[in-house]
């Protein structure tokens, strides 16, 4: 149960401000020059990010670079 000063204290809390963050939106060329990936690879990586058309590909590009960079494991372990 919490302390009743500590509800208290939350339910004087005072909003100063929402700031809206811009997203850097890159296109699939923009990621393919800056990873060294082609383009059609990319493509079928990062669908899952895409915020633009189908015919225009956009990309947030640090969630695009973090899911571009992630090594995916296959196979079982090495035995030592």
């Amino acid at each position: 149960m919490p302390n009743p000063k500590d509800i208290a204290l939350f339910l004087q809390a005072e909003v100063l401000g929402i700031n809206k963050v811009r997203q850097t939106l890159v296109t699939a060329n923009e990621l393919a020059e800056i990873t060294n990936f082609s383009k059609s690879t990319i493509l079928s990586k990062c669908k899952h990010l895409n915020v633009g058309t189908s015919g225009k590909s956009l990309y947030d590009k640090d969630a695009a670079i973090a899911a571009l960079s992630a090594k995916n494991k296959v196979g079982r372990k090495r035995q030592n």
